[in-house]
């Protein structure tokens, strides 16, 4: 006798029951599948990553001038003494200078010390002796002070203070005479030449200290498009004119133009500094002692606007802090400025 087998009615298989088995089938096979993101809206744009773009390389402050520069130099500034006599004339580098100091000498006549951090020159002179006062100044940048030989009260000053000063009396190499000038007023060098010669003495990369503040923007104060600077002799006497093409005062001494012997530029300051100091007379040849330290009134002068305020030194390396008239530091403009320190009571004319 055959196994029994069971038979289900055919009509089992119809209407609901069919289809109750295929949506069962189409639900078990989405489990077994993973889920795509929807495809974006029309008019929506497509996420795209974005590439993160190199930072800009960071600029650093030159803190003698304001500009901005890659690098400061791994260097001492250099503090280059300047003959400042009608004959002296013309001079060669003082536009490459970062900041010009001039001050009265013996004889009514005067000096420049021109300092150099990032400029640079081939040609820089002619090259005169030192002054303790000019001396001060290098101290309180770091600077080595450059010269050829000095006033009497100068010699025990180098070694009193222990002054990193380089010297042509005793240092022949890197320096030269130039034979179409007559000697004293002759002597001439280079940047590279005693960059050289001070990183073979002293430690290099020293911090250089300057008490000054920069801004582009101009304060309120008097208009001053004319300034003169009555030094004692004609040949001496300096005025600055604003030349509102450049920003910039063009200078003037003894009534001419003040230019540089290389490429006959005429001298500009982005900004005059007068520092009032007392002076006085310390020997019978008219050598003078000029007050570095302390405190005292002073005349700012930029973007053809004078303004007043004060300076403050509290010790000899210390840096003098120019203040306004409210003792805040004074905003100088970025680029060349030139100190002009005169007796107390010179009467400084601008208009």
């Amino acid at each position: 006798m055959p196994p029994f087998q069971a038979k289900l009615p055919s009509k089992i298989w119809s209407g609901p029951l069919i289809l109750l088995i295929v949506s069962l089938m189409v639900a078990l096979a989405g489990c077994g599948k993973s889920h795509d993101a929807a495809p974006p809206q029309a008019g929506t744009p497509p996420v795209q990553a974005q590439r993160v773009s190199d930072p800009s390389p960071v600029q650093v402050i030159n803190p003698l001038t304001g500009l901005p520069v890659d690098n400061l130099p791994v260097r001492m500034p250099l503090a280059v003494m300047l003959d400042n006599a009608p004959v002296a004339r013309p001079h060669y580098g003082v536009t490459a200078a970062d900041v010009v100091y001039e001050m009265l000498v013996e004889g009514g006549i005067t000096r420049l010390m021109a300092v150099f951090y990032t400029g640079e020159t081939e040609l820089v002179g002619p090259i005169r002796s030192a002054r303790p006062y000019f001396v001060d100044r290098a101290l309180e940048l770091n600077a080595a002070y450059v010269h050829v030989g000095q006033s009497p009260a100068t010699i025990g000053y180098f070694k009193e203070h222990q002054v990193p000063h380089l010297d042509e009396t005793y240092i022949t190499n890197g320096f030269w005479r130039d034979k179409n000038r007559k000697q004293p007023h002759n002597l001439f060098s280079s940047t590279a030449n005693l960059w050289e010669m001070a990183a073979s003495r002293w430690p290099q990369g020293v911090e250089v200290k300057a008490g000054y503040s920069f801004s582009e923007t101009t304060w309120p104060g008097e208009g001053a498009r004319e300034i003169i600077i009555p030094y004692p002799l004609g040949s001496t006497k300096v005025s600055y004119t604003f030349h509102p093409e450049s920003g910039t005062y063009l200078r003037f001494q003894g009534g001419k133009p003040h230019t540089d012997g290389a490429s006959g530029e005429q001298f500009r300051a982005a900004n005059i500094v007068v520092q009032f100091t007392p002076t006085k007379v310390i020997d019978k040849d008219g050598r003078l002692a000029v007050t570095t330290q302390g405190e005292g009134e002073a005349l700012y002068f930029r973007d053809g606007v004078a303004n007043n305020g004060r300076w403050v030194k509290e010790g000899l390396r210390s840096p003098t802090m120019f203040l306004d008239a409210a003792g805040q530091p004074v905003a100088l403009k970025p680029g060349q400025t030139w100190f002009q320190v005169v007796p107390t009571g010179m009467k400084i004319s601008f208009q």
